[in-house]
């Protein structure tokens, strides 16, 4: 998962029923609550303090926990995974290539060190756009059509080949759920064969409005999980923190 500021004229193009140059035509999305208000990302504190969680059956698959400074792209993430040995942290960057990464607090170099900084670009990517994804719509590369009740979101050749349909609430306008078919999956993208996940526990930071839940609804590409869970147990915006919690695995996170 991959691709920052929501621009709703995108949004209310690809779903209003009307055109877009009608001012009073009302369409789920021109009812999002997600957005207090437009600018609401951009004017929010500069560092996001966040933990990612995730769940299957009952028990804990994934907790990464995370440091972003949103102006750098300055990132830092611990994780710990079932599918991985040890505990692991990143120090990189969301902007550009490279960094420092660290398995139980050894520093990795050489061919062990460029896998685990693939890894901790692939936390910073994924963990952040499952938290803030509606901010990050309208990036470069994405394409968005209306498709029956949901919006189809896809993406340019060479920015990926993920599909996500999003529903809204339409009371609220807020993303009420959202199915996923990435590339990684087997198959030829649809519908029937995509992760649902339902958004709830919204809540307002700082003036934006995050959902803090997630709850999996149906996983055909993954049968053995019964149930999922995705949460944001620690989540906050900061104005400022120690530089050095970015430099040195030393200094713990905020």
């Amino acid at each position: 998962m991959r691709r920052a500021c929501l621009v709703l004229t995108l949004l209310f193009t690809a779903c209003a029923d009307q055109p877009v140059t009608d001012e009073s035509a009302e369409t789920p999305v021109s009812r999002l609550e997600t957005f207090v208000h437009e600018g609401a990302w951009d004017s929010a504190p500069r560092f996001l303090r966040f933990d990612f969680r995730i769940r299957f059956n009952g028990e804990e698959f994934l907790l990464s926990q995370n440091l972003w400074d949103r102006h750098t792209g300055r990132y830092r993430t611990e994780w710990k995974a079932v599918y991985e040995e040890g505990e692991s942290m990143g120090l990189v960057n969301m902007n550009g290539g490279g960094g420092r990464v660290f398995r139980d607090g050894q520093e990795l170099t050489g061919e062990d060190a460029a896998a685990l900084i693939g890894g901790a670009e692939y936390r910073a990517v994924n963990d952040s756009y499952w938290l803030i994804a509606p901010f990050k719509f309208s990036d470069p590369g994405t394409r968005l059509e209306r498709q029956d009740e949901a919006v189809h979101l896809s993406f340019d050749e060479g920015v990926g080949n993920d599909h996500f349909w999003l529903y809204l609430d339409p009371e609220s306008g807020k993303l009420d759920r959202w199915a996923f078919f990435l590339e990684s999956f087997e198959g030829e993208p649809s519908l029937d064969q995509a992760s649902v996940w339902r958004w709830e526990s919204w809540e307002e930071l700082e003036g934006v409005m995050i959902a803090r839940r997630r709850i999996m609804e149906a996983s055909p590409q993954f049968a053995q999980f019964q149930t999922g869970e995705i949460d944001f147990p620690v989540l906050q915006f900061m104005d400022s923190v120690d530089d050095a919690v970015f430099e040195d695995p030393s200094v713990a996170l905020p």
